[in-house]
C-alpha cells in the first residue's frame, strides 16, 4: 500500500509521489510528509501497546459485535401549542338574512332553468323543425291544441214592424204545400223553430210582413193553437206556389203569363242613376268590373233570378267596356218601369 501525503493547507489525500495538491495546488513540502510518518508510527505503537495488554490477560480481542438493525423510530410527537383565547363572532340576524337570500337566489335560478328549457322544448324546438323541413323540403305535421269553442250567446230577435201589403192576403186561407215546413217564432229564419207544418192542411193568414233575411212575405198563423210564422215559398195561396212580395205573387213566366210580365231578353234598359255597380255573375256575391252611370243604355241578353239579396230580383247580363257583365234590374228602367222585375214578372215596391 503506498502512503499517503495530506495537504497541510486543505487536509486532501495526495499520492507520496505527487508534487504539489490536487486540491487546492499547494506544493507539498517535508512538513506534510512528517505529518504522515507521524501518524503512521503512532497508529503502530498503538496497536503495539493493544496486543501486549491482550496477551497479558490471556484474552482474546475483542470482536465487535454485529449490530443488530434498529427498527424505524417514530419522529417524537411535537405537542402544539396551547390554545390561544380569541374572539367569537356572533352572526345573529345578519347570518338568518344571508341563509334567506341564498335560498331565494337559488329557488330563483332554478325557476329560471326550468322556464328555459320548457321554452327550448315547446317554442324554439319546433320552430327550428320548421325552418328545417323547409329548407329541406320536407313535411312534417305538428299537433296543434283545438282550442274550446266558447258558447255562442243566444241572440234575441227584434220583431220586425208588421208592414200593411199592398194586396188583401189577410183573412185568406193557405194550404201547405211543402212536406217538413218549419214554423218559427218571427218573420225570418232567424227566428227558433217551434214545429213543422203537415203538407196539405190549410191555415187562415192572420198577417202579412216582409223578412229582412230572405226578402219574401211571412205569413202569421194560428197552428193547433200555437201563433208562429211561416214563409210564403212554402205555401200555395190563390194557386201561387211562388210566394208573394210585399202582398203581391211571384210567378215563374209561363204561357199563361198575366198582364204585368214583361218581354226582356232583346229589350234595352236604361241606366237612372249613378254609380251603379256592374259584376261578374247574376248577384251581389260576385266581384265588381265596373260602373255604369245615368243615362247609359244596354241591351239584354239575359236574365236570371237572385233570391240573396233582401229582395229577390232579376239580374240583367249587359255588355259594356268590351265584356259581358250583370246588373240589377232594380237601378234600371225597362218599358217605363223602374222597380224592377222578379222571374221576369215586375215588382212593385
Amino acid at each position: 500500500m503506498s502512503e499517503k501525503v495530506i495537504c497541510s493547507h486543505c487536509h486532501q489525500e495526495n499520492d507520496n509521489d505527487d508534487i504539489f495538491c490536487i486540491k487546492c495546488g499547494h506544493k507539498l513540502t517535508s512538513k506534510d510528509i512528517t505529518t504522515v510518518v507521524l501518524g503512521i508510527k503512532n497508529k503502530v505503537e498503538d496497536i503495539k501497546k493493544e496486543f501486549t495488554s491482550n496477551k497479558q490477560n490471556n484474552t482474546p480481542p475483542k470482536e465487535t459485535a454485529p449490530v443488530a438493525p434498529q427498527p424505524p423510530q417514530k419522529p417524537p410527537v411535537v405537542p402544539l401549542p396551547p390554545k390561544q383565547p380569541g374572539i367569537r363572532i356572533d352572526y345573529g340576524n345578519d347570518y338568518n338574512t344571508l341563509r334567506a337570500w341564498l335560498i331565494v337566489v337559488s329557488v330563483l335560478l332554478v325557476t329560471i332553468i326550468i322556464g328555459a328549457l320548457i321554452w327550448w322544448y315547446n317554442v324554439y324546438l319546433p320552430e327550428t323543425n320548421k325552418i328545417r323541413d323547409h329548407y329541406y323540403g320536407y313535411t312534417y305535421v305538428y299537433e296543434t291544441p283545438t282550442p274550446t269553442p266558447s258558447p255562442t250567446p243566444t241572440r234575441t230577435p227584434t220583431p220586425a214592424p208588421t208592414r200593411k201589403p199592398t194586396s188583401s192576403i189577410v183573412g185568406k186561407t193557405c194550404r201547405i204545400n211543402d212536406p217538413g215546413a218549419n214554423v218559427r217564432s218571427g218573420p225570418g229564419t232567424n227566428y227558433n223553430k217551434v214545429g213543422q207544418a203537415p203538407q196539405g192542411h190549410w191555415y187562415k193568414i192572420l198577417s202579412c210582413t216582409l223578412s229582412d233575411d230572405t226578402g219574401n212575405d211571412w205569413y202569421k198563423i194560428n197552428m193547433d193553437g200555437t201563433i208562429c210564422w211561416i214563409s210564403s215559398t212554402l205555401v200555395e195561396l190563390d194557386g201561387n206556389t211562388s210566394g208573394t212580395i210585399n202582398g203581391k205573387p211571384i210567378s215563374k213566366p209561363n204561357n199563361n203569363s198575366t198582364s204585368n210580365t214583361v218581354s226582356i231578353i232583346g229589350e234595352t234598359c236604361y241606366i237612372f242613376d249613378d254609380g251603379n255597380n256592374v259584376r261578374s255573375g247574376p248577384g251581389t256575391e260576385y266581384e265588381k268590373i265596373g260602373q255604369v252611370n245615368s243615362g247609359a243604355s244596354f241591351k239584354i241578353y239575359d236574365y236570371k233570378i237572385c233570391l240573396t239579396g233582401r229582395v229577390p230580383r232579376d239580374w240583367y247580363k249587359i255588355y259594356v267596356n268590351g265584356q259581358y257583365g250583370w246588373i240589377s234590374s232594380g237601378i234600371v228602367e225597362l218599358h217605363g218601369h223602374r222597380d224592377g222585375t222578379a222571374y221576369g214578372v215586375r215588382v212593385y215596391d
